[in-house]
């Protein structure tokens, strides 16, 4: 299998562009967690939002009562 390592050198410009190879399922492997930190990272945000969202909407609504 084909994976395409990240890696950034100083001298990138300068050396021939060539992917790693590694076995099947160590690419699948590194692109399973690849996606779980992705996911994590996505829901993690959406409930920092909602829970922003909530207590924004409590604070506006306090002092319109006022």
């Amino acid at each position: 299998c084909k994976y395409d390592d990240p890696k950034n050198d100083e001298n990138e410009e300068l050396k021939i562009k060539l992917p790693t190879y590694r076995s099947c399922l160590h690419v699948k492997a590194i692109e399973v967690r690849r996606f779980a930190h992705f996911l994590s990272t996505n829901v993690f945000l959406a409930l920092f939002s909602g829970i922003l969202i909530v207590w924004r909407k409590r604070k506006v609504a306090a002092a319109q009562y006022r």
